[in-house]
Parts: C-alpha cells; structure tokens; sequence
C-alpha cells in the first residue's frame, strides 16, 4: 500500500464514521464534517499541490495524524454512545 493509499484509506474511514454520527446528535455531526473538509481540504492541497523539496512528508504526516486523531475522538464518542 502506498503512502496516498494509506491517507485515502484513513480520510475515507473517518468520513464513514462521521457519516454513523449524522444520526444520533446533528450538532456533533456538524462540528465534525466541518472540522474535517477544512483541514482534510487544505493538507491535501499542500500535500499534492505545493509539496516541493521534501515538504511533503510534512503534509503526510500532519494530514495522518490529524485524522488518525479525530478517528480516535469519534470512536471514543461512538463507544461511550453505545455503552450509554
């Protein structure tokens, strides 16, 4: 799997479990999909469109944390939700 593949995986595995949440609470739904298409459509700009001499893994890496970050936060909700 390459790199690319691996943000596209973890965007789209964050996108699906915001889209769980647009049922339950709209509001937090809200806040998340906002959160997400701000910085998801900035990193991604800077990371394929003005990555030059070694920026790039800069933007990988901010843009993998990030939404290994709010991938976290939203199953945490998800299970306290649940176990509610």
């Amino acid at each position: 799997m390459s790199d690319n593949q691996l943000l596209y995986f973890s965007s789209i595995l964050c996108f699906i479990l915001i889209l769980f949440l647009s049922k339950p609470n709209k509001y937090f739904f809200l806040i998340n999909i906002g959160i997400f298409v701000l910085y998801s459509s900035f990193l991604y700009y800077k990371l394929l469109c003005q990555s030059n001499e070694g920026s790039a893994l800069l933007w990988f890496f901010y843009l993998e944390v990030i939404t290994v970050i709010q991938i976290l936060l939203i199953g945490i909700y998800l299970l306290i939700k649940f176990f509610k």
